[in-house]
């Protein structure tokens, strides 16, 4: 019982603790990833969640964009690198994206204080993983509304994926070719007049 306690806690707390990649008063995380298990090579990721934390390390309340508002405006980018070191292909117009809404109303965040938000990597464009290997997830966030502005980054997160061998499936059926559903279903045909 006190070890899982203890375990609850560390996931609960441990994101808020300062980091060496905290700046300019502010601290990014990117906890609670939904993978839980190694995903295997091809696997679908869009359905994969995460939580984006902004975190005020100042001693006074700080002005800052909501992270729905950074995420649309691209002030807030999540990166997913592959096992080579790059990053893995975006799927998706990512042209929807860009354009920050000039009556956004900044947020107030109190000494301290803390602002979260449950994303899905398919709202950043990633669809499927490659190959094998650990992927790094990293984030960005641009505090200034300028291009250049001040920017802090999240630690880290990595998650493994592994080959999609034999030994690694848990159960397997052959198909008929002869009973497929393709051979079975009538086809319609439309002519045109």
């Amino acid at each position: 019982m006190i070890a899982f306690v203890l375990k609850v806690w560390c996931l609960v707390f441990l994101p808020l603790l300062p980091s060496t990649h905290d700046k300019h008063g502010w601290g990014l995380r990117i906890h609670g990833l939904s993978i839980t298990n190694p995903l295997l090579a091809g696997e679908a990721i869009d359905h994969s969640h995460f939580w984006a934390t902004l975190i005020n390390f100042s001693n006074r309340t700080q002005a800052h964009d909501p992270l729905s508002v950074a995420h649309v405006s691209l002030a807030f980018d999540v990166i997913v690198i592959a096992p080579d070191g790059k990053q893995i292909e975006i799927f998706g117009d990512q042209t929807l994206r860009g354009k920050r809404d000039p009556l956004t109303v900044q947020t107030k965040l109190p000494a301290g204080g803390c602002s979260s938000l449950d994303f899905g990597f398919a709202e950043f464009g990633y669809w499927r993983l490659a190959g094998s290997g650990r992927y790094r997830v990293e984030a960005h966030l641009n505090l200034d509304a300028k291009p250049n502005g001040r920017t802090i980054s999240a630690p880290p997160v990595e998650f493994e994926v592994l080959d999609a061998k034999s030994e690694v499936t848990l159960a397997s059926q052959k198909v008929d070719e002869s009973r497929s559903l393709a051979v079975a279903c009538p086809r319609f045909v439309i002519q045109s007049v």
